[in-house]
């Protein structure tokens, strides 16, 4: 381990870095307070050790300012102090640290608490791993690998916010296969899954990486694409989709057509809110499938007097 170790005394600095490195770490030692800050900063240590009594920043106050730096990787910090009383255990905790050696302290003693702390930092580590990896799960379709409706939701809200602070356009696109529900009734539910995984594909590579793609459920797609400087990008990119995904599929041995109907819409031309954007971009969808589908419709107002 890579061990910070604050002391103001030149002799105990030398006496733990000595029984530190018999015991294979690898020392930073700081002759105070401000020292191991800024040590801390540029070395990123495993543990850290802080004398509590110490000239100018006792080590309450330098585990205080160590955890405003950086609160979510939390390193252990150990307060090295001859008297451990409830008033000063009351003291590190609220300052960030994790547990005490109280002077003078053994190797063993030493090494234990090395080690009980190695233990919470894997523990540590591990949970925010599953963390991790349950987040990405909580936002991923599990059938295609694509961002889920919660991400959606989540992303259309960035795309705003940024858009709003730059002044620049995005485009929302809604996506449908037209007659899906044959495609399950006459080759299988299992052909009907096959054919999704497949339109993501295709779909993923009618986009360029700075746009997002959604499975919203079924057979329904939402595309975002970022920072268009021209409507007709949205109108070339649509029709690009359409023609790509009615080249025909083997499904489990069948050859299978199907086409697709996509709505768009504009921000901020056709609305400035998530929920706005949706709707609307969903009301182009329906008007798409009602042109006979294969078909792909950009928003307008008309459409929601024609539709009301």
């Amino acid at each position: 381990m890579k061990i910070l170790v604050a002391d103001d005394s030149k002799t105990n600095r030398a006496l733990i870095t000595d029984s530190l490195n018999k015991l294979g770490h690898d020392v930073l030692p700081a002759k105070s307070g401000e020292e191991a800050i800024e040590i801390f900063k540029g070395n990123r240590p495993d543990l850290i050790l802080l004398d509590v009594v110490m000239g100018g920043m006792d080590g309450f106050e330098c585990a205080k300012r160590i955890r405003e730096i950086d609160s979510t990787d939390w390193i252990p910090i150990i307060f090295i102090s001859t008297s451990v009383d409830d008033e000063s255990i009351s003291r590190g905790i609220n300052a960030g640290g994790d547990d005490y050696l109280a002077k003078p302290f053994s190797n063993i003693t030493l090494a234990a608490k090395i080690k009980a702390m190695q233990r919470i930092s894997d523990m540590r580590q591990k949970l925010f791993e599953y963390t991790q990896v349950l987040q990405t799960l909580s936002r991923t379709d599990s059938l295609t690998g694509l961002n889920n409706r919660f991400q959606f939701d989540i992303i259309i809200q960035e795309k705003i916010n940024h858009a709003n602070h730059h002044g620049s356009m995005f485009a929302v696109l809604f996506l449908d296969l037209d007659h899906f529900k044959e495609i399950n009734d006459n080759f299988g539910h299992q052909a009907g899954d096959l054919l999704i995984k497949n339109v993501a594909l295709r779909l993923k590579s009618c986009l360029r990486l700075s746009d997002f793609i959604a499975r919203m459920g079924g057979d329904e797609f939402a595309i975002i694409l970022s920072e268009i400087e021209d409507v007709e990008i949205v109108n070339h990119v649509a029709h690009k989709i359409i023609a790509e995904l009615t080249t025909p599929y083997n499904l489990l041995g069948n050859q299978v057509t199907v086409s697709s109907s996509i709505g768009s819409c504009i921000y901020p031309t056709d609305g400035t809110k998530a929920e706005e954007l949706m709707r609307n971009a969903d009301t182009s969808m329906y008007y798409a499938k009602e042109m006979g589908r294969n078909n792909y419709k950009a928003f307008n107002k008309k459409l929601v007097k024609d539709k009301g």
